[in-house]
């Protein structure tokens, strides 16, 4: 026998298959090459065999002289099919070897590029990370916000502070290498907040310092937001079971919900047969949450979704969009990278104080505590060693400022005040996350909180039933997730989905504006008690208009001096001297107002904004008015940054607001103020009711 390291230089020296081949390749697949060989043999032994070579006329003729072609046919593409197994006997493993070969070395070039790109991204980083950088310079404070229901955009608004921060860019090069290195481009150039912020939208290594941050600011694991789109593919073959499931259901005067049937008024072949629907059922969620993805997606994709033409086109086109462009990853892959980032962001233990800040000093050697933490990571036993140092974190106490916060915040789940490593059992596992409920045992012992993660779903995909979203809460209530609130823009979408899930969930109507609320209303598409959530921005009048722009001037100053709130925004039970700047209450004698909304409906009210396109001042105007009027703005404002802080050198353009607005202000309806809550003409009740 030869011995490997001849076979591996005769393996070297082969060439790759040539014309020929490939060309027998086209014509003769080996599938069909068996099916014909085996048919064309058959046929000719059949004949041979029957007729004989004595008889008349010989093997290839009948006997009045007539020729077979039938067996010519298939004699002469069975002989073909002989040659070509003979001749494939002494290529094909030589062309496998080629083709391995091949890939190997290609995988060789994309890794030296890649290695390219990193060099190069570290370099931009390190002139970054080595200017100096006051705190103050590049952050402003605001009044604390009482209530958050949930992180907008998953923590998006601290890119800014995480991009000045060596350790955590350390860490978003460990966990997201091609994302460290588009975003170190615009890090490189001081590019505009707008940019430094949009690119972290759903990116799980910015959530995941956001949720430290909290943590340890306010000890409390905050609520954070999910843009979702499912897979089309396997959304249809969810509902087919759903369907084979009701049908069945229906024929044995079964009830059609979703919801498991009660065994005591089933036979054994009912209940068997049920079993295994659900057990399918069961797998093929699974299989769409793991396949779930969370990215927000593009304008162009957004609008191709809602027509409802090409979403197979459109999920396979956000997936292989950059997660700095509106692109994401799966449920699976977000949770792993998220926990893993944050093991390895509360492993630094030495670092503490800068991590309450947000931000690092300047005089910290770049390279020193990169390379140490490069060298920490990529040591073989790490994430063994991290895994056996989770059970001692501990959260540090709550500071005295905040304890309003704790107390206001109905939402977020409070930490265990006892030693996670005296009461928690030894992780079952020794190697990175695989799994979702992997990632989660790993948050819940990392985080010290009983429930791992709060998590509101921004339904993205759309035309999907609502049973189809029931399935995917419960599986991911089941996998060990808070899902606090599952909302949409389209209202038909949510309303009534408590019915398919096990347990009720908080149904949220997304809005651009506030007259989008006043519009849906009037048209009675809003339940009573209804929660629903729109842009802050809409409540502020905007100082100019293009015109007057052109003609007096622009004036960033000017803008931001003119912020004030619509009439409809204010309270009318307010007196004059409340002591809230800007009020509009005595400016207007009989308008609608949001009150008389939220009153009318008894709506659960939130606000939002857009962080990259939110000035100081229009900020501290959104969030003193959230403060002031909790009895109208019950569900609080949904701030994407850290609670308190915002970033500096976010200002208005001569053709846009930076009022929180964006480009939402284009889809939005204005408030009408001549139009009041409709009620009937009998007893004042809702015409929706």
């Amino acid at each position: 026998m030869l011995s490997s390291l001849t076979l591996v230089r005769r393996m070297e020296k082969t060439k790759p298959p040539g014309l020929a081949t490939k060309m027998m390749n086209q014509l003769f697949p080996r599938r069909m090459e068996l099916y014909v060989l085996g048919f064309g043999g058959y046929s000719v032994v059949f004949h041979w065999v029957k007729q004989g070579h004595h008889h008349q006329g010989g093997f290839f003729r009948t006997a009045s002289g007539h020729v077979r072609w039938f067996q010519v046919l298939f004699g002469l593409v069975a002989l073909v099919s002989a040659l070509r197994s003979w001749f494939l006997r002494y290529t094909s493993y030589a062309a496998a070897v080629a083709e391995r070969t091949d890939s190997l070395e290609a995988k060789k070039q994309e890794a030296r590029r890649q290695h390219r790109k990193l060099k190069k991204a570290d370099a931009r980083f390190r002139t970054r990370h080595d200017q100096p950088c006051d705190p103050a310079s590049i952050t402003l404070k605001f009044p604390i916000i009482q209530r958050v229901p949930y992180a907008h955009g998953g923590f998006f608004g601290a890119a800014p502070y995480l991009l000045n921060d060596p350790k955590w860019t350390v860490i978003l090069r460990t966990l997201m290498p091609r994302v460290y290195i588009d975003i170190s481009r615009r890090a490189a150039r001081a590019s505009s907040p707008h940019q430094l912020i949009l690119w972290a939208e759903n990116n799980p290594v910015c959530a995941a310092y956001g949720v430290i941050h909290d943590l340890r600011k306010t000890g409390r694991l905050p609520n954070i937001e999910w843009d979702v789109f499912l897979h089309p593919i396997l959304v249809d073959r969810l509902e087919l079971s759903l369907d084979e499931r009701t049908r069945y259901c229906q024929h044995q005067g079964l009830s059609v919900l979703s919801l498991p049937v009660d065994d005591a008024c089933l036979t054994y072949d009912q209940r068997s047969t049920l079993d295994s629907y659900d057990s399918k059922i069961a797998a093929q969620t699974i299989d769409l949450v793991n396949n779930m993805l969370i990215a927000h997606g593009s304008l162009s994709q957004l609008v191709l979704e809602q027509t409802g033409f090409g979403k197979f086109y459109n999920f396979v086109s956000i997936k292989k969009t950059s997660p700095t462009l509106g692109g994401g990853f799966t449920a699976r892959t977000w949770l792993q990278c998220f926990a893993e980032a944050l093991l390895m962001g509360m492993d630094q233990n030495e670092h503490d104080s800068k991590m309450d800040s947000g931000l690092t000093s300047s005089t910290d050697s770049h390279d020193k505590t990169v390379e140490k933490f490069k060298r920490k990571i990529f040591r073989p036993t790490y994430w063994t060693e991290i895994l056996a140092r989770a059970t001692s974190y501990k959260v540090r106490s709550v500071p005295p400022t905040s304890a309003a916060i704790q107390s206001n915040n109905k939402t977020a789940s409070q930490p265990s005040t006892a030693n996670p490593s005296t009461n928690s059992p030894p992780f079952p596992f020794t190697s990175r996350p695989s799994t979702l409920t992997e990632s989660l045992s790993i948050v819940r012992r990392v985080t010290g909180c009983s429930n791992a993660l709060g998590i509101v779903f921004d339904l993205k995909s759309r035309h999907v039933s609502q049973r189809v979203w029931a399935r995917v809460v419960d599986a991911m209530r089941q996998a060990g997730l808070r899902v606090e609130g599952i909302g949409s823009f389209n209202v038909s979408e949510i309303t009534n989905l408590s019915r398919f899930t096990m347990q009720p969930v908080r149904e949220v109507v997304f809005f651009h504006s506030a007259g989008d609320l006043q519009e849906a209303c009037n048209m009675g598409l809003i339940k009573m008690g209804a929660s629903v959530f729109f842009n802050a921005g809409s409540l502020i009048a905007e100082p100019q208009g293009f015109g007057e722009t052109l003609w007096s001037g622009y004036s960033s100053r000017k803008f931001k001096d003119e912020y004030k709130l619509l009439p409809f925004a204010e309270c009318k039970s307010r007196k004059e001297d409340d002591g809230v700047e800007n009020s509009t209450v005595n400016k207007v004698k009989v308008t609608s107002t949001l009150e008389d909304y939220k009153n009318r409906y008894g709506l659960h009210i939130g606000l939002y904004c857009q962080e990259f396109a939110t000035d100081h001042d229009a900020l501290k105007i959104i969030v003193d008015y959230v403060n002031c009027n909790q009895h109208i703005v019950d569900l609080g404002l949904s701030w994407g940054g850290f609670n308190g802080t915002t970033t500096r050198g976010i200002k208005p353009t001569w053709w846009e607001p930076s009022d929180g607005m964006w480009k939402q202000r284009y889809a939005g309806t204005p408030w009408d103020t001549n139009q009041f809550p409709p009620i009937s003409k009998d007893n004042g009740a809702l015409k929706n009711e």
